[in-house]
């Protein structure tokens, strides 16, 4: 059995990393070298639902501001982490498990500009040692679509990390995969979680084992808002949006690169709607 950073490329959204330089050569930048502007960046490097409106929630939601910290746990190619240091000029500290994803991070935020605000960090959210990593006093910990793939046994670490890392009254904001009907999952559909979205066991967490595990960390004031209805709709739109760019993606990528994002989109789609798959938004503040 290899690594989890290994073992997570099942999942066809963390193949293919060759699309995102395509993607700035579409726009006319060199692929490898030179400033970009960091608007264009965001565009093809989101990964989370709720893309830039949710970084200025996060901002709101957090009151975050020019002399706070974040640390972004699951941090991908760092779109959010550049996204919400520029809306408020914070410090972010983004912790990424994948070295190849975060060398791409790395570079893209140093072509941006915005070295000086983000730090990138090859590291494991789940590791007892990562707190001597990032540091402490953090004001705000944000994190999209990482808790999913966490192991059941494994996922009560993440937020012990999370409540050692934040300042006394520092808050959590969360956006993740959950589900209260697991019974309900068809051993097919079980398999697409395991495999093609990287749900260890394709085992979700339920609403109760977020909020008891939060709450056996150290947090309190748990607000939960249920988004599966708004995610259900972006996923359709965006299996949707890319199929009818085929030739667009082909001409811009290669076969491959459409078949894997194609084949993932189409996967997500169809478990947000025929599955018990739901969404969550969580923000919670640390005792």
């Amino acid at each position: 059995m290899g690594t989890v950073s290994d073992m997570i490329k099942t999942m066809k959204l963390y193949t293919g990393l060759d699309r995102v330089a395509n993607e700035l050569a579409e726009l006319g930048y060199d692929r490898c070298s030179g400033p970009i502007e960091a608007a264009d960046v965001h565009k093809v490097t989101m990964m989370n639902y709720s893309g830039v409106d949710g970084c200025r929630n996060v901002v709101e939601t957090l009151k975050l501001g020019k002399e706070s910290r974040v640390l972004d746990v699951g941090c991908g190619f760092g779109g959010p982490a550049r996204v919400i240091s520029q809306i408020c000029g914070c410090q972010t500290t983004g912790v990424e498990m994948q070295s190849d994803v975060r060398d791409i991070a790395c570079l893209l935020t140093a072509r941006c500009g915005l070295d000086d605000k983000v730090s990138l960090l090859h590291a494991d959210a789940t590791d007892d040692e990562l707190i001597s990593k990032t540091g402490t006093g953090f004001d705000g910990l944000v994190s999209w679509l990482t808790i999913l793939h966490i192991h059941v046994s494994e996922r009560t670490r993440v937020w012990k990390n999370a409540n050692k890392a934040l300042r006394s009254g520092g808050m959590i904001y969360v956006e993740d995969f959950y589900c209260d009907e697991p019974e309900k999952l068809s051993e097919e559909q079980k398999g697409m979680l395991a495999r093609d979205v990287y749900i260890p066991e394709g085992l979700l967490p339920t609403r109760d084992e977020y909020v008891r595990t939060l709450e056996e960390a150290g947090f309190t004031n748990i607000r939960w808002s249920d988004e599966t209805q708004t995610w259900r709709g972006f996923v359709e739109a965006r299996r949707q949006a890319y199929a009818d760019q085929k030739e667009r993606h082909l001409r811009v990528h290669n076969e491959e690169i459409f078949n894997q994002m194609d084949y993932f989109n189409t996967t997500v789609s169809s478990l947000f709607s025929h599955s018990p798959l739901r969404g969550v938004r969580i923000v919670a503040e640390k005792k």
